[in-house]
């Protein structure tokens, strides 16, 4: 009995580490500056309007933060004399050449309600006898929730996801709509990143570079 409980303490010890160090990078790491890329040669005229953009802070400045999701601002225009179904079934995404997964609308709020579903109770993972709780000021042990912080920072992004998320949507004859798209994939921990996005509109296809270049810190 008191070897399990010794091996149960080596384990909580070594899931706190592992937690404290993955905070600890995540907090040295410098943000990256989004610059748009140029294609090499002139656009073929499209009969419809794409844009796609970084979002930009208060500062009017275009940031990505290393292991965080990649967001950008869709804005499409129906210049056909037809009604034009579109969502982020539309949109194509790679991260460094590999493929990059754009996350729905209805992905993004089930995965923050349950993120608020489990801080306001309690996660029993490995062990019964214990509590886990992963915020960022989280502690491990028995009887442990997540941080009021980082209740209020998920509420937040709910209600932004809900707010601003690009949803699918139908363009009728010259309609504009805007929308922010999240890639499910995260920014590596690696010094300079490339982002590629494809949107298809109405049979045409228009084709977004971004270069991601890490801050000194």
């Amino acid at each position: 009995m008191n070897f399990d409980r010794t091996h149960v303490n080596k384990k909580v010890c070594l899931w706190a580490g592992v937690a404290v160090l993955a905070l600890a990078v995540s907090g040295c790491a410098a943000p990256y500056r989004v610059i748009p890329v140029l294609p090499d040669k002139p656009l073929t005229a499209k009969l419809n309007s794409v844009t796609v953009e970084p979002l930009s802070d208060s500062k009017g400045q275009s940031l990505q933060g290393q292991y965080s999701r990649p967001k950008f601002k869709v804005t499409v225009k129906n210049n056909t004399q037809q009604a034009i179904k579109f969502s982020t079934e539309n949109i194509q995404a790679t991260l460094n050449g590999e493929p990059a997964k754009v996350m729905t609308f209805d992905a993004q709020v089930d995965e923050l309600l349950n993120v608020l579903r489990v801080s306001s109770g309690s996660y029993s993972g490995f062990y019964p006898s214990l509590r886990f709780s992963f915020g960022s000021f989280g502690r491990i042990g028995s009887g442990v929730e997540f941080d009021s912080i980082d209740i209020q920072r998920t509420q937040q992004e709910l209600y932004d996801v809900r707010k601003n998320a690009l949803r699918p949507t139908v363009l009728d004859p010259g309609m504009e709509y805007s929308g922010e798209i999240t890639l499910r994939n995260k920014l590596p921990a690696q010094r300079d990143q490339d982002i590629r996005l494809t949107v298809e509109l109405a049979g045409e296809t228009q084709s977004f570079q971004f270069a991601l270049q890490q801050l000194s810190r």
